[in-house]
């Protein structure tokens, strides 16, 4: 007859917390011994905890020289609220960087910040989003777009959000 056991690990928040700022990698190892026989089993993997991603939407196509609205935003994963918290949104051709502070974002809470920029170069471009706070650093997020030729001067009227 065999016989299964089960072991479980609890990783608590507060155990792991303290490390938010680092890239934290569990190693975990177990070694077993079968009843009543010399068989040792030894079983090691290794897992890190991850991070979201910074998700970047965009309300029309882009096309030069045409303001250009987006968003950008994740969920914060942590049981506690994220505190001083700040976007940067850049994009080489598109924008210098752009620095939005926004409010204390609560557990399981959208963290969102929206933007406009003016694309001044056509083509295949990169939009980036980062996303700082006291409790959680470095999350960050980007979309290739491709930018349209547009009209040499001007710029389209500003549609309400």
């Amino acid at each position: 007859m065999q016989k299964e056991e089960k072991a479980e690990l609890i990783l608590d928040y507060e155990d792991y917390a303290p490390h938010l700022k680092d890239e934290i990698i569990y190693h975990l190892y177990a070694l077993c011994k079968v009843e009543n026989t010399n068989y040792e089993y030894f079983a090691q993997d290794d897992f890190r905890i991850t991070f979201p991603s910074i998700t970047i939407e965009l309300k029309e196509e882009p096309v030069t020289n045409q303001i250009l609205y987006g968003s950008a935003f994740f969920k914060n994963p942590l049981p506690e609220k994220l505190r001083n918290c700040v976007f940067l949104i850049e994009g080489p051709g598109l924008i210098k960087g752009l620095k939005y502070k926004i409010d204390d974002v609560q557990p399981n809470e959208t963290a969102k910040v929206n933007f406009k920029m003016i694309p001044r170069h056509y083509g295949k471009q990169t939009i980036i989003a980062k996303f700082n706070s006291l409790n959680l650093t470095d999350i960050d997020g980007y979309v290739i777009i491709h930018v349209e030729k547009g009209d040499e001067i001007g710029c389209n009227s500003e549609p309400s959000y």
